[in-house]
């Protein structure tokens, strides 16, 4: 039987930057359906719909993935990267909703495994930066950075797929 007693969200009040990083994707959502009803070109969408998976996949290398432990935060970002998938169409429009359970599936994994919080180191071009955290009481290990390597191997593989199936434009 797997104990999931240590997988949990933290339920707080959203911070400020929380709100900033949800009001900016919420306006690149409003961006890409304004491509979309002002009919611009396909390459217009397709360069579009790579900036913002690049961004996702930069996203992914630095703390901001910590946030995504607090639960009204994980659901609204949840709710915002359907929107931007179902307002793209494609399969590159997807791709951060891709990487958002992408992470759930990796930190579940880590916590089954190791029954403490998946604290992601933050990923330079040739090492790591450990991170500190309050609210799982401890920084990055070993362990965080074996499975962050794993999730950002998959983030690519997935970006790669995602690019090459979305041929829609």
């Amino acid at each position: 039987m797997i104990d999931i007693s240590v997988y949990k969200l933290y339920s707080g009040v959203f911070k400020l930057n929380d709100k900033i990083y949800l009001a900016i994707f919420g306006g690149l959502i409003i961006a890409r359906g304004c491509l979309r009803v002002f009919d611009a070109s396909n390459e217009i969408k397709a360069d579009f719909d790579i900036c913002i998976s690049m961004l996702g996949l930069l996203l992914f290398t630095q703390k901001f993935l910590m946030k995504f432990t607090n639960l009204w935060f994980s659901i609204c970002w949840f709710l915002l990267t359907i929107v931007f998938g179902l307002i793209g169409g494609e399969t590159l429009s997807f791709y951060n909703l891709f990487l958002f359970f992408l992470y759930h599936i990796i930190r579940f994994l880590f916590i089954t495994v190791y029954k403490k919080e998946f604290v992601p180191p933050v990923t330079y071009r040739s090492s790591y930066e450990i991170v500190s955290d309050e609210w799982a009481g401890r920084s990055t290990e070993d362990e965080d950075i074996k499975y962050k390597r794993i999730l950002l191997i998959a983030a690519i593989v997935v970006l790669w797929l995602s690019a090459k199936y979305s041929s829609g434009y």
